[in-house]
């Protein structure tokens, strides 16, 4: 049994008086959620905050829109009397909504307590004290109410392979961390965006995108009330899969293992993730949680797609339920990737001078945001100009999605994931008329910059490097560096040639831009080095 605490809260201030509700205020005093840190009261009397200060708020609490958050614990604030209300409050029914507020995490933990106690009818302001007497969290789980439609970490449903939980983290930060600390994570760091890394430090790399993706999505997932953890976990995995040269790479290598399968990065994530990293004894991958690996395989809806090998091991473990939608959290993190790239890229293209500014008037949202940043800055030198018409695509695109979104969960009136899950519709889109937009903005880097002939040349050296290495590789196992002829040998892919090719595209896929240049030049260049 976990050690339980006394949780007070403390100083309920209520009006006496039934009949209409008056501006009279409302406020709760609570002891941190990190018990005994510290003490916060809030008063909504026009001096909020300085009245909190006066009554020792501790140094980490902050007070946000409707919630209140005190060492790292919420609770969500709602009016005794709020004024224009047109139905009677008495005090009990007062106290009542406090205490069993939507979004609230007091209720959910209380056992053994006394929820209120009756006040005399003669009394028109009191002061009661009420104690909760609760088990104490391991964690604070997260920083803000969650909507009934967010996923829990409390109540995930765990991992490939049992664990027992973390003293200070939750499931879905654990998870996040493993990302982080992931080979193939740092390997981004070299691997192309649309650029081969050597061509330019100021260009995105497939690390740098995945970092963009993450913000938008905390920012998103924080605006919903869904899991920020999640939902950031879910970004920072979704591009693991890559191969050198981005969609280069990948198209070269889905053409040349076209007889045994093809290539697909989403499904090379989900291997990176249960198979490829080898850091603990007991499993291969990184053993996340549920939730996770769901977001990586269904952040674009629904699996349609014939199953794959990697995927039908997990399968066989746990089932992901392939023909339901993903949870808000990871059709977050799907939404801020094409936000992400679709403006970064613009940025990246007018870098490399694919087009000019002058070429974007006609290009809708972009030539209106490229006007009114003019009309605003007049003088400001083009770099600026660049930034600033970024900075108004990017957040007009979040302001849609939120606005669309907001409105579609209205609409479907989730009672919790599950429902979300069984929509039959991604609930977290653009509007109808943005998404027009950005499909205008996308054709227009297709034909200005996806099939620039600079990037023409580049697909001709990538298709070159990736066929010598695979059919190398194929033909001639023992080429192989020495580890990865012992996971040949360990696959049965030394007589197996289905098993080989898995081995090789694993290979293959895991290399950076850099190592799979030079891997080609050891392999291929005639001209050794003598030194």
């Amino acid at each position: 049994m976990a050690p339980k605490n006394i949780l007070k809260l403390m100083k309920i201030t209520l009006n006496g008086k039934a009949g209409p509700a008056t501006a009279t205020g409302y406020g709760i005093r609570i002891l941190d959620f990190k018990f005994c840190a510290g003490e916060g009261f809030f008063e909504q009397d026009g001096g909020a905050f300085q009245e909190g200060q006066r009554n020792r708020i501790s140094h980490n609490a902050v007070f946000i829109d409707q919630v209140f958050i005190a060492g790292g614990g919420r609770v969500q604030r709602h009016p005794v009397l709020k004024a224009g209300a047109s139905a009677p409050l008495n005090r009990d029914a007062q106290l009542q909504s406090l205490i069993s507020a939507q979004g609230a995490q007091v209720p959910e933990a209380v056992e053994g307590s006394r929820i209120y106690e009756q006040f005399g009818h003669d009394i028109s302001n009191i002061d009661r004290y009420s104690e909760f007497v609760m088990s104490e969290p391991a964690y604070n789980y997260c920083a803000l109410p969650l909507a009934v439609y967010a996923c829990r970490p409390d109540q995930s449903r765990g991992r490939l392979y049992e664990e027992p939980d973390s003293a200070n983290r939750t499931p879905f930060q654990r998870d996040r961390d493993r990302i982080i600390h992931a080979s193939a994570f740092r390997r981004l760091k070299y691997k192309t965006q649309v650029f081969v890394y050597h061509e330019g430090d100021h260009y995105r790399t497939r690390l740098t995108h995945t970092l963009e993706v993450a913000q938008i999505t905390r920012s998103l997932a924080r605006a919903l009330y869904v899991n920020e953890d999640l939902a950031e976990t879910v970004a920072l995995a979704h591009d693991l899969g890559h191969p050198p040269f981005a969609h280069l790479g990948e198209d070269a290598l889905k053409a040349v293992n076209d007889l045994y399968g093809g290539f697909d990065h989403n499904d090379q994530s989900l291997r990176v993730l249960t198979v490829l990293e080898d850091k603990y004894p007991r499993f291969k991958g990184l053993n996340l949680t549920w939730e996770t690996l769901e977001g990586v395989v269904k952040h674009n809806g629904p699996y349609k797609k014939k199953v794959s090998e990697t995927l039908a091991q997990v399968q066989g473990l746990t089932d992901l339920q392939l023909s339901g939608y993903a949870s808000v959290e990871a059709q977050i993190a799907a939404i801020s990737d094409d936000i992400a790239y679709n403006n970064h890229d613009v940025e990246d293209g007018l870098r490399a001078g694919f087009f000019t500014l002058a070429d974007l008037d006609d290009v809708p949202l972009l030539g209106e945001m490229l006007y009114n940043a003019q009309k605003r800055w007049p003088d400001v030198s083009e770099e600026i100009l660049i930034q600033e018409v970024i900075r108004d695509m990017i957040g007009a695109m979040v302001t849609d999605v939120l606005a669309e979104s907001r409105a579609r969960l209205h609409d479907l009136a989730p009672q919790s994931v599950e429902s979300v899950r069984a929509a039959g519709h991604q609930v977290v889109a653009f509007s109808e008329d943005m998404f027009e937009k950005v499909e205008a903005l996308r054709r227009f880097l297709w034909a200005h910059m996806y099939t620039h002939y600079t990037l023409n040349r580049m697909r001709k050296k990538v298709s070159r490097i990736v066929e010598d290495l695979y059919r190398s590789f194929m033909e001639e196992p023992g080429v192989f560096p020495e580890n990865w002829q012992e996971k040949l040998a360990e696959s049965g892919g030394m007589d197996d040639l289905v098993a080989r090719s898995r081995i090789v595209v694993d290979y293959i896929a895991g290399m950076t831009d850099r190592y799979a240049i030079k891997e080609h030049e050891r392999m291929f260049d005639l001209i050794w080095d003598l030194r």
